[in-house]
């Protein structure tokens, strides 16, 4: 028999629990196949190359679905320990090199504000050519993060627990995304960072 989807609960607009197989709505950007999997138990394993979005205007094995229209909120759970600049595994709101917003869970030790000292929550934007950056410390190996677009904010929330968000940063929404994307980068460092998503999830606020 064919396998049926899981209806949504309530306010749930798009969920994929990564189980044997992507939920339709996905695309790949830039794939290689060698470098993602999904695993026996669940999770979506990401094995980070050296290109990123925001510097290199391009990345290997970004996963992409539409954004409702409207508000909206988008939560994923992962797993991973960046351990050199600039390891990342991030949430992308991204139209083009002059308007997205990036949270991550990454690592930068740089002695310049915008690092948190090592391993960290990150969230960065940039649109109207208007740029700006927050970060957290953070010290676990599986986190939270969200993204929630809400009366004309967007909004950037982190956590190592379940429900126990922490906001990170917020700025008023001047553009009209139309996708969100999630990927793993190691952003030009020796080593490699693998992430691993467990679900990712868009809803109404």
């Amino acid at each position: 028999t064919m396998p049926t989807s899981t209806p949504l609960p309530e306010g749930v607009l798009f969920r994929d629990d990564f189980n044997r197989e992507l939920q339709p709505g996905w695309e790949w950007e830039n794939e290689n196949a060698i470098n993602w999997m999904l695993t026996d138990d669940g999770w979506l394993s990401i094995v980070g190359q050296s290109e990123y979005l925001l510097i290199h205007e391009t990345q290997n094995n970004l996963l992409w679905t539409s954004l409702p229209e409207g508000d909206f909120v988008i939560t994923v759970k992962l797993k991973g320990r960046p351990f050199e600049n600039f390891h990342q595994a991030s949430i992308f709101i991204y139209e083009d090199p002059e308007n997205y917003i990036s949270i991550n869970h990454g690592y930068c030790d740089q002695p310049q504000p915008t690092c948190a000292g090592g391993e960290g929550f990150y969230m960065e934007y940039k649109t109207g050519g208007a740029w700006g950056a927050y970060n957290a410390p953070a010290d676990s190996e599986t986190v939270y993060l969200r993204l929630e677009q809400n009366e004309n904010q967007i909004i950037g929330y982190y956590a190592t627990e379940e429900g126990n968000w922490s906001r990170l940063g917020r700025f008023g929404n001047y553009f009209d995304f139309t996708r969100v994307g999630i990927g793993v980068s190691n952003a030009g460092a020796t080593s490699t960072l693998i992430g691993y998503y467990d679900w990712f999830e868009i809803s109404v606020p």
